[in-house]
């Protein structure tokens, strides 16, 4: 077997050629100071060996004949070969070249790629977990209350996966868990298109109760499909009635579950779809549509302290068709228009900034309405919420947008992809530290009835792809960081910070549905696992939900599926 590259721990570096002397070169250009600390050499750490280190180069000077032993992670991927944690990569230095083996077999005889260790990872921080909410990472959507669609948890890992279905006749896009560890979902029966909230065993996903929902009339967004789990593992979700519940979920003495709303508050808007608490326990929201045809759409909160709820209207023709997001600056709202962020002042909702973005001439194939089809996600190196981003819809060439969380600045604007090919989202964002990282879902085919008036063109093919944007330091602008043009995805990413990978569902020309983990330094992808060739393993371009415990929960058009380690 002849390995054209060896990755050993966290971030890829460039091949190296042997170096006469007995020395080691690598080409270390962009990665951060203490990227190697955690690889070890002969048990000792990388900086017992280091002769020179420079921006773009690391020389490890003076390493012994004989052989080098180097801890190492990973598994087989399109000529990358990565080995599992326990594994020992045995470098053999015959003082003409290197000699990488494992279990005995020459590996490479002439490159070797260094990875960093994911405790390294520059992808930090998250925002401050939101107090009004259940766990950081399982309690809403989008992960947390800032949709970074980022997690601390650890993912299933790269290797081999255990992957276990369950067909419920229902659409699963909110997959929820709380500090019990029991998934709270909010699923859409295929057939008649009800919503019900649903309590499942996280480990074989069987109900053990489920609630019929309001069904709206309105917006198949509508209705709770946009909820959040509270600090008591409730669900809170405005029905299609217009009423603000919270949900909870008891065990009987029999052993069986039920689910029971305990709080029901008449907030007067029946349409809303986004809802997120701010950090002072207001739960805001923000209706699909206005409430005449000469209005807007409508965004407000209602505070428990008081039961005061406040609301405002906005501009005639705006809606709002994703989710809402807050940080400790505020609640962004992206409507089909314009971004927005709002704050609680002197009683009321107030509007702190509007900036208005291209919104194109008609939606695009793949996505569902006309407008960004982006959940604004906050994000930041210091704090975890400096900066907003979302994209435009400008034709033919979409955008990537980032601006100030605090003024509204636009710090800058990047290309998306590739024009009329795949330069188009529905999808939120992953957004951590410095960079966000944007999949296309440009001639994706949603369901008729999910999507809102004609597109332009009418269809194109769905090829996918992935880019990485990163704000320059000091918010100096932004850098396209890699593409990828060629990746299928049918859900929305999530990262794992713990491990340092991508997750995320593509499908292959033959229609099979695979989970596939994604580097976020290189955009390569490093191992694919089956989940099903059918048309019900579809995802829908839902998001899927990292746990504690390495498991990852992804909904389907017929229900859901898990993936955890083998190992």
């Amino acid at each position: 077997m002849k390995i054209k590259t060896i990755i050993l721990g966290g971030v890829l570096l460039a091949p190296l050629a042997v170096n006469p002397a007995n020395n080691l070169d690598l080409n270390t250009t962009g990665l951060p100071k203490d990227a190697l600390v955690g690889i070890k050499i002969n048990g000792l750490g990388i900086k017992a060996y280091l002769g020179l280190e420079a921006s773009s180069r690391l020389h490890i000077k003076s390493l012994s004949k004989g052989t080098l032993t180097i801890r190492a992670d990973a598994v087989d991927v399109a000529g990358t070969h990565f080995f599992p944690e326990t594994a020992v990569t045995k470098v053999v230095n015959d003082g003409k070249r290197f000699l990488v083996k494992n279990s005995g077999e020459t590996l490479s005889e002439d490159l070797l790629t260094l990875r960093y260790t994911s405790s390294q990872l520059a992808f930090k921080p998250l925002p401050p977990g939101n107090p009004f909410m259940g766990p950081e990472g399982t309690s809403t959507m989008h992960g947390n209350a800032a949709s970074s669609d980022a997690t601390y948890n650890a993912g299933p890992g790269a290797g081999t996966l255990t992957i276990n279905q369950t067909s419920q006749s229902a659409v699963f896009p909110t997959i929820l868990m709380g500090s019990d560890g029991l998934l709270v979902a909010v699923g859409t029966r295929y057939l008649n298109q009800t919503p019900y909230a649903y309590l499942l065993d996280p480990k074989s996903l069987a109900v053990l109760a489920s609630m019929k929902l309001v069904k709206s009339t309105t917006s198949d967004l509508a209705g709770g499909i946009y909820s959040y789990l509270d600090a008591q593992n409730r669900l809170v979700l405005v029905n299609a009635s217009g009423y603000l519940q919270r949900i909870s979920h008891t065990q009987q003495l029999n052993g069986s579950w039920s689910l029971t709303v305990t709080e029901s508050i008449n907030i007067g808007y029946p349409d809303v779809v986004g809802l997120v608490p701010d950090y002072q326990g207001r739960v805001w929201f923000a209706t699909a549509q206005g409430t005449s045809a000469s209005t807007g759409a409508v965004v407000g909160y209602y505070d428990p302290s008081n039961g005061q709820i406040s609301s405002q209207t906005l501009p005639a023709g705006e809606e709002v068709a994703n989710s809402i997001s807050s940080a400790p600056e505020g609640v962004a709202v992206a409507t089909t228009y314009a971004l927005y962020l709002f704050r609680a002042a002197g009683g009321s909702s107030t509007q702190v900034w509007r900036q208005a973005y291209d919104r194109g001439p008609a939606r695009k194939p793949g996505q569902l309405s006309w407008g960004t089809g982006a959940t604004p996600t906050f994000f930041g190196p210091v704090t975890g919420y400096e900066y907003l981003t979302i994209t435009d819809n400008a034709s033919p060439q979409e955008n990537i947008l980032v601006y100030s969380a605090q003024s509204g600045k636009l710090i800058g604007s990047v290309p998306f992809l590739t024009a009329s090919v795949n330069s188009g989202t529905e999808d939120s964002a992953i957004a951590m530290g410095n960079s966000i990282f944007v999949p296309s879902t440009y001639g994706y085919v949603y369901p008729p009835s999910a999507t809102t008036g004609p597109s332009e063109p009418a269809t194109a093919p769905f090829v996918g792809g992935m880019q990485r944007v990163d704000v320059l330091p000091g918010g100096a602008g932004l850098t396209t960081v890699w593409t990828n043009q060629t990746l299928p995805s049918t859900s929305v990413p999530r990262l794992s910070a713990k491990d340092n990978l991508i997750y995320t569902v593509v499908v292959n020309s033959s229609g099979a549905y695979s989970l596939v983990t994604v580097d976020p330094v290189t955009g390569l992808p490093m191992s694919s696992t089956l989940v099903g060739s059918s048309s019900d393993d579809n995802t829908l371009q839902m998001v899927g939900t990292i746990a504690p415990g390495g498991v990852l929960y992804q909904g389907t058009i017929n229900g859901l599926f898990s993936a955890q380690s083998s190992n």
